[in-house]
């Protein structure tokens, strides 16, 4: 309903903040979706690479460790795959990629 499209509409206004290089304000929008929808994958997935973009390293892996609990059997290709296949992120999401690959085998074997 309309608390799926407010989260939804954040992350992606999220995303665009990182990629236009305004992490600051990509976080702020990336909380506000995540207060709506606390188990949002696409949410947590952002929320790991816009905290590891802005150096909280500790929050980023908490936001993974979510996501793998949250959604245990999607794998790290579909959720490279989900960033890939969208046309707006197109040529410019290599970094958000490597920070969440980085960020998943890091939290490989966790609890």
């Amino acid at each position: 309903g309309n608390e799926s499209s407010r989260n939804i509409a954040l992350t992606y206004l999220a995303m665009s903040y990182l990629l236009e290089g305004q992490p600051v304000e990509a976080d702020a929008a990336i909380d506000r979706a995540l207060a709506i929808r606390p188990d949002a994958h696409l949410a947590l997935k952002w929320k790991g690479i816009i905290a590891a973009h802005l150096g909280k390293e500790r929050a980023a892996l908490a936001a993974i460790r979510q996501l793998r609990e949250f959604e245990p059997a999607m794998s790290i290709d579909q959720h490279v795959w989900q960033i890939e296949r969208n046309r707006n992120l197109a040529g410019r999401s290599s970094e958000a990629v490597a920070i969440l690959r980085r960020l998943w085998d890091e939290t490989e074997g966790d609890p």
